[in-house]
């Protein structure tokens, strides 16, 4: 078992026993052997003050938050405590005051032991998570089907109109000879669209084919002006502006504009990649909550912003994404990500966006991390909600 401690300062006692996969905190019991391998429990599920954050089971070891109190003459090692690993069968010892004469509290024989009440209904198993993963994979990719559906048919339209109209100056004998040219020019496209349309129609009987499909290769959009006037759908071109390259001074970096689930996920694990590399896979998690809690605050028009990808991209609200900050040149495409490590906070985003993961920051939309010289200003009067790693995390922020 693996027991975070998220410290808050108050004069109550906690006294937790472990035996096995069982957990007795001031004499309540919490049976937590139904936890299987890749399961979640949401924090909400477990009746106890003392469990503030989800519980899962990775790699066969069991991962939790307890609520550690501090009193008033806390220590450094209760203030910022390293979490408790490999925690053996017995009392757990958590981190004392400072004070030669400390004597750890030990639970009392007479007091009767009672059942923690806990919602087994609410368990997210590992297939829970896996099924959410693909429900995403398999919407973002209609998205992308139908974005390129609607551009081939954008396309057959326009080619169709050009040669119709062109057409029309044959049969009535005023097109010139560039003209006739043109429209026989623009058979072979207009042909070329259609097959690729048709192909696109073939894409979803490939087998699994939303978690890799093979889209048949776009073809070209005429060269003529006259076709090609109209907003070029098919690049879909961003340029992103990237500072401090390794060569120049400024480059611009171009890719394809994405649908906006595609969009906010990648915007989302970018962010996750800058604010939180260094944390467990659920300080990840923890950080997308609170990017969700924006995202989801209610409000018809919220000050941070609608969608992932504007709420993570606000300015000075995520200092990864400032251009000064070292991570930007990573973020921007300047400089690739490392694979394995983008993988796990696109998992993470994936998780969040589709809601198999609850909110186990309860409510926060701040945090910080604990290695800054000092607190931030905001956080004197914020209310805080959970610790997670290195991440203290709020809500109620003035």
């Amino acid at each position: 078992m693996k027991i975070i401690l998220s410290p808050q300062r108050r004069d109550d006692t906690l006294i937790a026993v472990k035996s096995g996969d069982v957990l007795t905190l001031n004499s309540v019991r919490f049976d937590l052997s139904l936890i299987g391998e890749g399961d979640t429990l949401p924090y909400d599920a477990i009746h106890s003050q003392w469990l503030p954050g989800n519980i899962e089971r990775v790699n066969g070891e069991l991962t939790l938050t307890l609520l550690f109190p501090n009193p008033s003459n806390y220590s450094q090692a209760q203030a910022f405590p390293s979490p408790l690993l490999n925690v053996p069968d017995g009392v757990v010892v958590f981190p004392g005051p400072e004070q030669a004469d400390y004597v750890p509290p030990q639970p009392d024989p007479a007091t009767p032991i009672t059942d923690g009440v806990v919602d087994w209904s609410r368990l997210i198993t590992k297939e829970m998570k896996a099924a959410a993963i693909l429900a995403a994979q398999l919407a973002a990719m209609k998205s992308d089907l139908a974005e390129r559906n609607a551009r081939a048919a954008t396309q057959i339209s326009r080619i169709q109109d050009r040669i119709d109209t062109l057409g029309y100056g044959i049969e009535i004998g005023e097109a010139t000879p560039e003209e006739e040219a043109e429209q026989a020019a623009l058979a072979a496209p207009l042909k070329a669209w259609k097959v690729y349309k048709y192909a696109l129609g073939k894409v979803t009987t490939q087998p699994g084919w939303f978690e890799s499909p093979v889209w048949p290769a776009e073809p070209p959009i005429p060269q003529n002006h006259r076709v090609a006037d109209a907003p070029q759908i098919r690049n879909h071109l961003t340029r992103i502006e990237c500072r401090n390259p390794p060569s120049s001074g400024i480059f611009f970096a171009w890719r394809k504009v994405m649908t906006a689930t595609e969009r906010d996920r990648d915007i989302l694990a970018r962010t996750l990649w800058g604010e939180a590399r260094g944390e467990s896979f659920a300080g990840q998690v923890a950080v997308a909550c609170v990017i969700r809690n924006r995202v989801n605050d209610g409000k018809a028009k919220s000050w941070w912003g609608e969608g992932y990808a504007v709420v993570c991209l606000k300015p000075y609200q995520f200092s990864c994404w400032n251009k000064n900050d070292p991570n930007y040149p990573y973020l921007s495409g300047a400089k690739p990500i490392p694979p394995k490590q983008f993988a796990q906070a696109q998992r993470a985003a994936d998780l969040v966006i589709s809601g198999a993961e609850a909110d186990i920051t309860k409510g926060a939309t701040h945090y910080y991390a604990t290695t800054m010289p000092k607190p931030p200003d905001w956080s004197k009067d914020a209310t805080q909600t959970f610790r997670l790693g290195n991440h203290i995390f709020f809500k109620d922020v003035p």
